[in-house]
């Protein structure tokens, strides 16, 4: 699709008006749009399990994360799935272009938790699947079935609804969570 404003158009209508409808989503340009909206609609938090942060989408993403991070009263939390690709965890992460852009939401401020939080997924847990996603909220999914292929699909869930895989990728987020370790400290 060579119209991004409407490709980013449609989906922002899609994330804002929550009908359920699903987005189709097959380039890295294509990901950049959906997680910078993302980050433009949430209402609290964002969550993202990623490969490895690809600058391709990431780079055009870091201004719609601060604008959104600077809220108090926002978060998110990505799982990055570094041991794959850098067994020896020689990566050097606060050089990455997208967390040294938000590393200012990486502290904690008084008695509220940092408003970023990275961590590493361990190889053994990232070796028994292959998928990939991004959840806005409690409503809204992309989801990679396949972390070596940018195709995927988008829906974004009416309020109240059963937003059955959305609970179900949040569970696997949450465990995922709990056994991965930092990488900022």
């Amino acid at each position: 699709m060579k119209d991004w404003q409407g490709y980013r158009d449609l989906v922002r209508t899609a994330m804002l008006r929550r009908t359920g409808e699903t987005i189709l989503n097959s380039s890295i340009s294509h990901a950049a749009v959906i997680t910078q909206e993302a980050f433009s609609c949430a209402e609290k938090r964002v969550r993202i399990l990623s490969h490895k942060l690809d600058s391709g989408c990431y780079d055009g993403v870091r201004a719609a994360a601060r604008a959104f991070l600077a809220d108090p009263d926002h978060s998110a939390q990505i799982l990055v799935e570094a041991p794959l690709w850098d067994p020896e965890g020689n990566f050097e992460w606060e050089k990455h272009p997208f967390i040294s852009a938000l590393s200012d939401f990486t502290k904690p401020i008084g008695d509220k938790p940092a408003r970023l939080e990275v961590k590493l997924v361990p190889k053994e847990y990232a070796d028994r699947y292959k998928f990939n996603f991004l959840l806005l909220d409690d409503y809204g999914l992309r989801y990679e079935a396949d972390r070596a292929q940018s195709a995927a699909i988008a829906t974004f869930y009416p309020k109240g609804s059963d937003s059955g895989p959305v609970k179900n990728l949040e569970m696997i987020f949450n465990d995922l969570w709990g056994v991965s370790t930092p990488i900022l400290n």
